[in-house]
């Protein structure tokens, strides 16, 4: 996986298309699982997440309220596509610290409350 993806899946986040950006980190988790990559910047995802949040409505400029906006997206739940794009975007983690332990230990930890279980049974 080369950072250029990301970087795209980025810009799809800043250009507020997040129906696209779902859909590119769905496919970036797929194509991690199939071909592993050697690092993965997805720590770049946040700030554009944040501010996409801000830009629709949601607070995100303190740690507590960042925490109380995911919540509310949570609420809302599947269908809404904020909620739809942090289950990818935490997929995507999931699989870099999980699955194919790319990295030590989660780089979104605050989606964490978005993860869903990966099946591909590497975890174990």
């Amino acid at each position: 996986m080369s950072e250029p993806e990301i970087v795209q899946a980025v810009r799809l986040l800043e250009a507020l298309d997040v129906r696209s950006a779902t859909q590119a980190f769905r496919d970036l988790f797929r194509r991690w699982h199939d071909s592993p990559p050697a690092t993965a910047p997805l720590g770049s995802v946040w700030k554009p997440f944040l501010e996409l949040l801000h830009r629709r409505g949601f607070f995100a400029d303190t740690p507590e309220r960042i925490s109380t906006s995911l919540r509310e997206i949570a609420e809302i739940g599947k269908g809404f596509d904020l909620y739809d794009l942090a289950v990818e975007v935490a997929r995507c983690d999931t699989a870099l610290s999980d699955c194919l332990r790319r990295q030590p230990a989660r780089q979104l930890p605050a989606l964490l409350r978005f993860e869903v279980p990966c099946d591909c049974r590497r975890r174990d």
